[in-house]
């Protein structure tokens, strides 16, 4: 047990004598936590961690009773000096503010807080000067947000616990216990034992319920995002080394498939027919979440029975990040087939080394496959910076990492990478996302031309009427193949549904009649056999399903207060990642309540930095970018997922980002649900499921519903 964790059990016995040894524990661990965290400085401090949970679990009768023993524990644990030996926050943020250093400091005007220097102490206040304006004020402490993080510092003296060195599950099983306790106030101490305990006590547990956890954290760990990239890896099949299989038919038909979720938790599609035909163009259109891309994962890692292995399948995702390798070794490790062939070859050349007689018969067999197959390392070079230049690659970028470019050039890396391949189905996921238009017309003529099958997934209406030729709708379970490409596709919706509703109409009338003619004539002997006969024409008639139009989803953007003023003002804007190479040269714009305004240029050109430059987390070599104080912009980036914890689930996400606004909340649980529902997340299979799983779109929702909680109204969106 940890140090003082004993004297903070013997005082609430002292105060509670009939409280249960666990909920004990649980108590006096929550305090021992917050003392090592120096954030108790007195009884009030102690109440806002406990008082809640004592009338949860039932331990208190009202809150007063709660403050009471509260106070109690405070004033026994204060005469044992236990609080004099942790350094309190204030004091702890007290040292290490020192002159000319950088904080953010409230702004008396308007409460909001601005970078500012420093510069002298005044008791128990500090005069700072405003970076952005330069005028001096004296604050208070509490005014003060330190920038720079505390160095590790002996904050406890004697044997006091420390969390440096706590696992990251320790500090999941905490969290999970207040979670606990903020979803579900009205808790006994069964729940606690049952459920609160569960992650760090497995003892506790029946054997049922350990085996259950024990799949739970199996299944957990494999869509960590850790792992994830391992399960949706695509796995080499052996038919693609050997060259007999080159004249076979690249056709996909199979029967009665059913489609899960890659947990397999949830079935997606039900006995559904893929049907893909050599060198058609595809593209799969259907609602976010509803499997599209999962689809596409199951058929490029080789999940469907009946898929031919010879068959190579290349899936492009939505999702593309940079590392350290450049872009021309990326290319070329893009190509499952080159890189086992590179990795045989050193394995035989180490082994020949070693004197193994018969390593070098394996060198010559793979030499030999290298020239079947056309991979001879002069001639995949050539052909990658072939496909590189096409996509307006310089040669010198070839050698840049993939980390140093921006999305659209990512994307480029993919594309490139797949057409570097040139496999027998290419699958394409949102491959215009991050293009700009220059290069989506370059990939929509070079896709018009492709021989192979391609399968694409877009929402971008205009690329798919310009390069597929049938359209697969994924609706309701079901995959339904229309011919022409995605304007023929809502041509011929709207006509079905048209036809349908007509139908439906005239049938439905018929139908009144009928059954008019029977309510009427039902009591009427002489009638009897007419009647009769019309019920059984009723009963025989082949129904019209009304036709049911696709939803629409209705996005509110908040309302903010007219502001007559600019928003954001630059003047002589000036930057650049590096001085010799300028993006902005002494730039001049405004932007006020009514712009509506596009920034179209190249890939790298500068537009998601001119936006970081407005919202101030990138700063001018030179001019200035004043923001109206008054104003709030928010902001949805090309890279929205590196802003979201993919570990986590929407609603733990939601949850763990505005834990505070939802303190009073009744139900924070149920109003985060809802508010996900209005984005398409909805049922216990999404919202509880890590944010890593979810589709783009669904991510994008996420992301879109952060916005939603954080700035409630804004007065520039970029």
């Amino acid at each position: 047990m940890a140090a003082h964790e004993t004297d903070v059990c013997n005082a609430l016995k002292e105060c509670l004598p009939d409280l249960e040894e666990e909920l004990v524990h649980y108590f006096a661990g929550s305090l021992t936590d917050s003392l090592d965290n120096a954030e108790i400085e007195n009884a009030d401090n102690v109440h806002k961690l406990w008082g809640e949970a004592l009338e949860s679990y039932q331990a208190v009768k009202n809150e007063a009773e709660a403050t009471k023993v509260c106070n109690q524990v405070y004033q026994i644990l204060e005469k044992q000096g236990i609080f004099q030996i942790y350094e309190s926050v204030s004091q702890k943020k007290r040292r290490q503010c020192t002159l000319k250093s950088l904080v953010m400091a409230r702004y008396f005007e308007d409460g909001e807080f601005y970078e500012a220097t420093i510069d002298e102490f005044e008791d128990e206040n500090f005069w700072v000067t405003y970076t952005e304006y330069g005028n001096s004020e004296c604050i208070a402490l509490d005014d003060i947000h330190l920038l720079k993080k505390a160095e590790s510092t002996t904050l406890i003296q004697g044997k006091a616990r420390n969390l440096t060195n706590a696992t990251e599950d320790d500090e999941k099983m905490l969290t999970d216990k207040m979670n606990k306790i903020f979803f579900k106030r009205n808790r006994c101490a069964t729940d606690f034992m049952g459920k609160d305990l569960k992650k760090g006590q497995d003892h506790l547990l029946g054997k049922k319920a350990r085996k259950k956890l024990k799949k739970e954290r199996e299944k957990m760990a494999r869509y960590d995002p850790k792992n994830y990239k391992k399960v949706l890896k695509q796995t080499m099949q052996e038919e693609w080394f050997d060259i007999a299989y080159k004249n076979r038919s690249r056709t996909i038909n199979s029967e009665r498939y059913d489609l899960y979720t890659l947990d397999d938790s949830s079935v997606l599609l039900k006995n559904c027919s893929i049907k893909l035909v050599e060198g058609k163009h595809y593209g799969l259109v259907g609602r976010n979440g509803c499997g599209k891309t999962t689809l596409l994962r199951r058929i490029s890692r080789y999940d469907i029975e009946e898929f031919p292995k010879y068959v190579r399948v290349m899936h492009v995702e939505q999702e593309i990040s940079g590392n350290t390798q450049t872009v021309m070794e990326t290319i070329l490790e893009m190509d499952i087939v080159l890189v086992t062939i590179r990795k045989r070859e050193a394995k035989a050349r180490r082994n020949d080394a070693a004197g193994d007689p018969k390593a070098g018969v394996k060198l010559a067999e793979l030499v030999k496959m290298r020239n079947d197959l056309e991979l001879n390392e002069s001639q995949v070079r050539e052909k990658a910076k072939g496909v590189l230049l096409g996509l307006m690659f310089t040669e010198e970028m070839f050698d840049w990492p993939t980390s140093r470019l921006s999305g659209g050039w990512r994307m480029r890396v993919s594309l490139a990478g797949a057409l570097f391949v040139q496999p027998d189905i290419l699958m394409l996921d949102e491959p215009t996302n991050h293009l700009d238009f220059p290069s989506v017309i370059w990939l929509e003529n070079y896709l018009k031309n492709y021989l192979m099958t391609l399968l694409i997934v877009s929402h971008d209406r205009q690329f798919l009427s310009n390069v597929v030729d049938t359209i697969i709708h994924h609706d309701k379970g079901e995959l339904t193949y229309y011919k022409g490409n995605f304007a023929q596709f809502v041509a011929t919706r709207e006509e079905g549904y048209r036809n349908q509703l007509r139908e439906y109409e005239a049938q439905q009338q018929r139908v009144q009649h009928i059954q008019a003619f029977i309510d009427r004539w039902r009591a009427n002997a002489k009638k009897a056999s007419m009647v009769q006969s019309r019920i059984k024409t009723l009963k025989a008639m082949d129904r019209v399903k009304k036709p049911v139009q696709d939803g629409q989803l209705t996005m509110e953007i908040p309302q903010s207060d007219v502001v007559n003023e600019n928003v954001c003002q630059a003047t002589n804007l000036t930057f650049g990642y590096e001085p010799s190479k300028l993006l902005f040269k002494k730039t001049d714009f405004h932007l006020d309540m009514n712009s509506r305004i596009g920034v179209i240029g190249a890939n790298g050109a500068g537009k998601s930095t001119l936006v970081h430059l407005i919202l101030g987390d990138l700063e001018p070599l030179f001019g200035k970018v004043d923001r109206n104080r008054s104003c709030r912009i928010a902001s949805f980036t090309q890279h929205h997922v590196d802003q979201l914890d993919l570990s986590l689930s929407p609603i733990e996400f939601i949850h763990g980002m505005f834990k505070s606004d939802l303190l009073n909340d009744p139900r924070p649980q149920e109003t985060i649900r809802n508010k996900l529902g209005g984005f398409g997340i909805s049922g216990d299979d999404l919202v509880n499921r890590p944010i890593g799983t979810l589709s783009g779109g669904q991510k994008k929702s996420c992301r879109v519903y952060y916005h939603d909680l954080e700035k409630t109204e804004f007065h520039h969106f970029g």
